[in-house]
């Protein structure tokens, strides 16, 4: 599972989701499988009984805009429907765009 859906245990899972991260998914399993990330990531929410077996990219995260997006700039002041979980909002926000929570449920 996506590692930032346990935040609460530790906010620091939401890292790996973190908008502009990776530049291609082939970055993104450099990234996933370098030892010092693993290192990293397997030590969060030790204290707290999570065990890690393996750290992997699993999909891009994609934003869909009738106006295109290319850079991380290109979000700049336009909102977005997102779901009110910390991961997305919070990220939005930093890149000086507008969550604009819906109940995914």
């Amino acid at each position: 599972m996506p590692p930032e859906f346990i935040v609460g245990v530790d906010e620091r899972f939401e890292v790996m989701a973190a908008p502009g991260l990776v530049d291609s998914f082939e970055h993104g399993q450099r990234i996933a499988a370098d030892s010092d990330v693993q290192k990293l990531m397997f030590g969060l929410g030790r204290r707290k009984g999570v065990a890690w077996v393996g750290l992997m990219l699993s999909q891009p995260s994609s934003i869909v805009s009738k106006a295109p997006i290319r850079h991380l700039a290109d979000l700049r002041g336009k909102r977005f429907g997102s779901s009110p979980r910390n991961s997305q909002t919070v990220a939005l926000d930093r890149l000086n765009s507008t969550p604009v929570g819906y109940d995914p449920g």
